[in-house]
């Protein structure tokens, strides 16, 4: 389906829910501590979005947008 939805949950309830579409692939960086990381839309040539997840130690998700547009005068 090409997309990622992450849950995060405190005991049994929902604190929070990020959806991302258009993901081809996901790389895990680190199988024991649980690090994870994939692009979103990585055939837009104008924005990259990196999202980052990490569940151990702490649990981290850390998202990052580039524009490789020229800036408009």
């Amino acid at each position: 389906q090409k997309s990622v939805q992450i849950e995060l949950k405190i005991a049994d309830a929902t604190v929070g829910i990020m959806c991302f579409e258009l993901v081809n692939s996901i790389e895990i960086n680190d199988y024991i501590n649980g690090k994870l990381e994939f692009l979103v839309a990585p055939k837009n040539e104008e924005f990259k979005t990196l999202v980052q997840v990490e569940l151990r130690p702490r649990t981290k998700v850390d998202c990052s947008t580039l524009s490789l547009c020229p800036m408009a005068a």
